[in-house]
């Protein structure tokens, strides 16, 4: 399951293909990933949210490292809430497009611009080398060791959860 902003920008379909993996497509409808998700033995997923619904469901998951530096730290405040340590791995981009947004020319606005006025044309280049890439990153990762969270960690999250949302019920109530 790669993140949204991946999926847009690399060659996604075509890397699952060549690695022998179902791609799970996050833009998707919300029950249809979460049956994915489900039928998953184990989900190799780049976007947070593809590995906080595994865990749920409890489907061990093993987390690609996100190409863009920005969505890494969202994923180590979420295990520390479970007290997990992640183990990523190593994700290699599927296209140059995608190459370049997860590189230092996309930290300003006018690179993402003109990167995304080049996408068309940029997608075309090396696309067979990129896809290959990312198709033997994704077939090492999915050798590894899945992970998943202690189940008194995740229910003592999940009571905290709904806690909070019964709190936030009654104040609206109060305040209405």
């Amino acid at each position: 399951m790669p993140h949204f902003e991946s999926l847009g920008r690399g060659a996604w379909h075509a890397a699952a293909v060549a690695a022998g993996v179902r791609l799970i497509d996050p833009s998707g409808d919300p029950a249809a990933i979460i049956a994915a998700i489900a039928g998953c033995g184990v989900l190799l997923s780049e976007a947070l949210h593809g590995a906080i619904v595994s865990d749920a469901l409890r489907v061990p998951w093993i987390a690609l490292r996100p190409l863009v530096p920005v969505h890494r730290a969202k994923w180590h405040d979420w295990a520390a809430s479970l007290k997990l340590r992640i183990a990523f791995h190593r994700l290699a981009a599927s296209s140059l497009p995608e190459c370049l947004h997860a590189s230092p020319i996309a930290a300003c606005g006018t690179g993402r611009t003109l990167l995304d006025r080049s996408a068309g044309s940029l997608c075309r280049v090396a696309r067979g080398r990129f896809v290959d890439r990312a198709a033997r990153a994704l077939a090492r990762a999915g050798l590894a060791a899945p992970q998943l969270s202690d189940a008194a960690d995740l229910d003592r999250c999940q009571s905290r959860m709904l806690d909070r949302i019964d709190a936030l019920r009654r104040d609206r109530k109060r305040l209405a």
